[in-house]
C-alpha cells in the first residue's frame, strides 16, 4: 500500500513539473490503444505495434506501463476467446450437422 502511495506522489510530481510531458504521455497512451486497429490495414500489425510501442516507451514514460499491460491483457483475452469459440464452433455446430446428414 505504501509503495502505491509513493508511485502516486511521484506521478503527481511529474505532472506538476512538466505539463507538456503529461500531454505527451497521454498521446502515447492513446496511440498505444489505437495501434491495435492497425491490424485492420496490415495483417498482424494490431498484435505487433502495441507491443513495440509499449516496450520502447515504457522507460521514457513510466505512466505508459499500465496502459501497455492493459493492452496485453486485452490481446491475450481475445486470443483465448477466439480459440475457445473456434473449438466450440465445431462441437456445437458440428454435431447438429452430422445428425442432419
Amino acid at each position: 500500500m505504501e509503495n502505491q502511495e509513493q508511485e502516486n506522489e511521484s506521478t503527481l510530481e511529474r505532472q506538476v513539473e512538466s505539463p507538456g510531458a503529461l500531454q505527451e504521455t497521454r498521446n502515447w497512451a492513446m496511440g498505444l490503444h489505437l495501434s491495435m486497429l492497425a491490424g485492420v490495414v496490415i495483417p498482424f500489425a494490431g498484435l505487433i505495434a502495441p507491443i513495440v510501442i509499449w516496450q520502447i516507451k515504457k522507460d521514457e514514460f513510466p505512466d505508459i506501463n499500465p496502459h501497455g499491460k492493459t493492452v496485453m491483457n486485452f490481446m491475450i483475452s481475445m486470443c483465448i476467446y477466439f480459440f475457445v469459440s473456434f473449438i466450440l464452433m465445431f462441437v456445437l455446430i458440428g454435431i447438429p450437422m452430422v445428425i442432419a446428414l
